[in-house]
């Protein structure tokens, strides 16, 4: 799924698509409210289409802190899923929503998946290098992974 927040800076419009299988687009689309999108959003989405200039480049910046991200993540101890997307996997186990409660409080927003039929895992979302240095240290995180071992 290609979603327009980190691509094309327009993550309160909660505007994507999907490309994919039939049966997975299926499911996704039982999890989508009527209604969900408005005229506005609809049109920043098509003028945002227009400037690829800055798409190009948002899509190198997620490549490049996608990397950094899952590298760092691994050096943890933790074992993320490779992802072409915006954000990233990682099987948190039991403790998820603790960990999103932590991270909360260091101003790094995770959601924890339970809700989707994934046994606790933790989606995190790409953020800037600005936004993660505010946000504090990896001592959340550190501490899941030698909760884990």
């Amino acid at each position: 799924m290609r979603t327009f927040s980190k691509v094309y800076g327009l993550a309160g419009l909660r505007i994507g698509y999907a490309i994919g299988d039939t049966p997975v687009l299926e499911a996704m689309n039982r999890l989508r409210t009527p209604f969900n999108l408005t005229g506005v959003s609809q049109a920043a989405a098509l003028a945002a289409l227009d400037d690829a200039g800055h798409v190009n480049r948002s899509i190198q910046e997620n490549a490049a802190e996608r990397a950094k991200l899952t590298k760092g993540l691994s050096a943890l101890g933790l074992r993320p899923v490779r992802s072409h997307t915006n954000f990233i996997f990682i099987d948190i186990g039991q403790e998820a929503q603790e960990l999103c409660d932590e991270l909360l409080h260091e101003g790094v927003i995770v959601r924890p998946l339970g809700w989707m039929g994934f046994p606790m895992p933790c989606a995190s979302p790409l953020a800037s290098p600005k936004k993660r240095s505010a946000a504090g240290s990896d001592e959340p995180l550190a501490r899941q992974t030698r909760r884990q071992k």
